[in-house]
């Protein structure tokens, strides 16, 4: 059993050694999310402070409730605040200065405190007299980190430009109405302003104690928040009424290469790759599939290069668990540039109709239009060349040279170069692979393949041809055909009913992308 925790990119991976650790581990993450929810749920205590306060207790291991200079460091590392430790240290003496230069000083909660009360910046001693620890206390070190944070985006000045001319200088507090009235209503010109959401932005944000008011910094933490975004939060409500249309009428989350995990010539292929895409909403994943070397498998690898190989069989079984968990995901095309032999292909096909089952799309022959996202919610749809065929005229040769092992290489798609083994020789079965513009389709394939790529000749042509029938061109051949001013619009009229998937050149060797817009302009639904 294997469970993956997503976080941005990466992802921390467990191995398990049966179904009830898994359900034991599952079990314990949703206690601690649980616990993370009810805590923030908590009044007059932000996000932001609760994640601050794990990370104090992760630093303060001696719970002495305070951190000297050493300690605000460690934290700084802990909470991924990147700032030279030159600068941390001024900002942290600069502050600790401040806390004590004048008769009377500021706390984290806005209010003024005596020099005769509880001093921040403390000594503590412990029972022989000795001095025990120097530091700040939790609400001052949470002060400390706004402004740094404020200061990090430039927002410091703004805010409080804000707070005194919504406010006035004088304040450091306000209340409910006060909130309402001048900043609902005058300011943001919300005339339906109601006591309600000025209590909301207190209950979120208010660090006063008495759920009434909000201070000078708390406010600026609202005015940086998701609540206050320009952006109206109704508008990122999912209406699936939108569904309905034909699939052409869709931009597709689409990816080229998904197995790469980094350049184009030498990195690593990874089943990870494909997890972490379908994660982030990709909708159109790339396969690049060979016959297998001495496994007898089919294999995906980046086509004469030194990029490592994947086996077919695991992308799909990570689809078929990605489904399974989601089945109400809208539908997933994998696009296969097959480089198989028959016997291969029809191993493709048996291995895809066993593991997807149900959810593998079978087309039909005759559609006037594309079935639309909720008509193929839950399945898979193949792309490929469903007819043999030679090349199309669609792909393009690849000029480049980089140097792998020490030894300077002409990539060109064209020639193949021998993939190195560990005992040091080369495997010549690699420099015969069968290209998939000379490829023999298996029927078995064929007959499961919804899209076909087809050889473009000219728009008004290709409108006549099945609507499942599509056309799938690099960068810099789409920028050739639009170089034709008849096309502009032609092609805009053909997505209506058909559909398009771009792909980067083969010069990004680097694995940069392409600026889509121009693509999107021209109704391309699948810009990879």
């Amino acid at each position: 059993q294997v469970v993956s925790i997503f976080h941005g990119t990466t992802t921390t991976d467990f191995i398990l050694k049966d179904d009830e650790d898994r359900k034991a581990l599952l079990s314990s993450i949703q206690i601690i999310r649980d616990a993370y929810h009810k805590a923030s749920m908590k009044p007059n205590i932000t996000r932001e402070q609760l994640l601050l306060r794990y990370a104090w207790f992760d630093v303060d291991l001696g719970r002495h409730a305070v951190l000297d200079l050493a300690g605000f460091l460690r934290l700084l590392r802990r909470i991924n605040v990147y700032i030279k430790q030159e600068k941390a240290t001024k900002i942290y003496r600069d502050y600790c200065l401040e806390l004590h230069s004048e008769p009377q000083y500021r706390h984290s909660l806005g209010q003024r405190m005596r020099r005769g009360s509880k001093m921040s910046l403390r000594v503590n001693r412990g029972s022989n007299g000795h001095r025990d620890h120097f530091g700040i206390n939790f609400h001052e070190c949470t002060e400390l980190f706004q402004r740094i944070k404020s200061e990090q985006n430039g927002g410091k000045q703004v805010c409080d430009l804000i707070f005194n001319e919504l406010f006035g200088e004088g304040r450091e507090s306000v209340a409910t109405e006060d909130i309402v009235q001048c900043f609902l209503i005058e300011k943001q010109g919300n005339n339906d302003a109601t006591t309600d959401e000025a209590k909301n932005i207190i209950r979120l944000y208010g660090s006063s104690g008495d759920g009434e008011s909000i201070d000078r910094m708390s406010f600026g933490q609202y005015l940086f928040s998701a609540e206050n975004d320009l952006f109206d939060p109704a508008k990122q409500r999912f209406d699936e009424s939108v569904l309905n249309e034909s699939l052409s009428e869709y931009f597709i989350n689409s990816s080229h290469n998904t197995y790469l995990t980094g350049d184009q010539i030498q990195s690593k292929s990874s089943l990870e790759a494909y997890a972490v895409a379908l994660h982030r909403g990709c909708k159109c994943l790339e396969l690049d599939c060979f016959d297998g070397d001495k496994t007898g498998a089919v294999v995906v690898y980046h086509s004469y290069t030194a990029t490592s190989k994947i086996a077919f069989i695991d992308i799909v079984l990570v689809v078929k668990k990605y489904i399974v968990a989601n089945p109400g995901t809208l539908p997933i095309i994998l696009s296969l540039d097959n480089h198989c032999s028959s016997p291969f292909q029809e191993m493709m096909a048996v291995i895809l109709k066993k593991e997807l089952g149900e959810m593998l799309y079978h087309p039909t022959s005759t559609l006037d239009r594309l079935p639309s996202p909720r008509d193929l919610a839950g399945k898979v749809l193949l792309k490929g060349r469903r007819t043999s065929g030679k090349d199309d005229g669609l792909s393009e040769t690849t000029k480049a040279s980089v140097d792998i092992n020490g030894r300077r290489v002409s990539i060109n798609n064209r020639i193949s170069f021998a993939s190195p083994l560990k005992n040091g020789t080369r495997n010549s079965k690699d420099a015969t692979e069968t290209p998939s513009n000379s490829v023999n389709l298996a029927p078995e394939l064929a007959e499961i393949t919804t899209f076909n790529t087809v050889r473009f000749k000219d728009f008004s042509s290709a409108a006549t041809l099945p609507v499942t029938d599509m056309i799938s061109v690099s960068e810099s051949k789409f920028l050739r055909i639009l170089n034709q001013n008849e096309n502009v619009t032609l092609w805009k009229s053909y997505n209506r009913q058909h559909m398009t998937r771009t792909y980067p050149s083969g010069t990004r060797l680097d694995s940069s992308n392409f600026n889509p817009v121009l693509h999107w302009s021209e109704g391309c639904q699948m810009v990879s």
